[in-house]
């Protein structure tokens, strides 16, 4: 049986200064990865640095505008200077835009686009070099990427077109990326991971917006509108993301790519 374990492993997260990414960040140097951690707030990545190194762990940290090719160059060197190679890459950092179709300017979409799925294109290709190296140095596990998209990527999501279009972009590019480093025999798997909504501050914003848009009244009303659609009851919380990190940058995972992932408590199954 292949391990659990992600003991000495080498793991990129980016948007790691809160939520989903900073619940795996700490949860994955618990288990004795070592951290690579990044987020364009610097003040809230700190804290999770802190947290993890308290681990024991080897930690490096970041500011890291994710749409820009010269900050993932200067984070992969970073890695590359300290580590050699990289076990797995969680793609994690997004930005969820909660309008309406026909209020939702040409330009707040491209914008969004960046940051969504033109992040996961420039950082896999960064990251690739190290990502064989790590492969190549665990035949049995391989190498793992992990791209965060959302269940608005699987169904439509209310007043979630930009949103939906580029997690849906996410959801097809991980497995594009999948099936050609499988036909390679890179050793390298890909996988997509679909969060329901979520107790983060990405969703808090994404309610502040509804408001702003007229949908609703209160934060209160959104809310108890999202909860009565999930039949768990409950919002994801940033934990309940974490373990699954756990199971993905692990061996155990070594036959899984272009698989979804979705976690929502069964909001998109019915």
């Amino acid at each position: 049986m292949a391990s659990n374990s992600v003991k000495g492993k080498i793991i990129l997260i980016t948007g790691a200064g809160a939520g989903f990414g900073k619940a795996a960040a700490e949860k994955l140097a618990g288990e004795g990865a070592n951290i690579i951690a990044t987020d364009i707030n610097l003040e809230a990545l700190e804290a999770t640095l802190v947290a993890c190194r308290a681990s024991g762990v080897e930690v490096l940290g970041g500011k890291h505008d994710v749409a820009s090719e010269a900050d993932w160059q200067t984070i992969i060197a970073a890695t590359e200077q300290k580590f050699g190679k990289l076990d797995a890459l969680i793609n994690n950092a997004g930005y969820m835009l909660t309008k309406p179709f026909m209020q939702t300017s040409l330009s707040e979409y491209q914008n969004i686009h960046k940051v969504n799925v033109e992040s996961i294109w420039i950082g896999v290709q960064s990251a690739y070099p190290l990502l064989k190296n790590a492969a190549e140095a665990n035949p049995a596990g391989g190498a793992a990427v992990i791209n965060i998209s959302s269940i608005y990527g699987q169904i439509a999501g209310f007043a979630q077109s930009a949103y939906s279009a580029t997690k849906g972009a996410v959801r097809m590019l991980t497995k594009a990326q999948a099936i050609e480093f499988a036909r390679a025999n890179d050793g390298i798997r890909v996988n997509s991971v679909h969060p329901g909504p979520g107790n983060t501050a990405l969703a808090q914003n994404g309610v502040a917006q509804m408001i702003e848009s007229g949908m609703v009244e209160s934060a209160e009303q959104a809310v108890a509108f999202l909860t009565q659609l999930i039949p768990a009851g409950r919002f994801a919380e940033p934990e309940d993301l974490a373990d699954l990190m756990l199971f993905l940058c692990s061996d155990a995972s070594r036959y899984f790519t272009a698989s979804e992932f979705t976690l929502d408590g069964g909001y998109s199954a019915i």
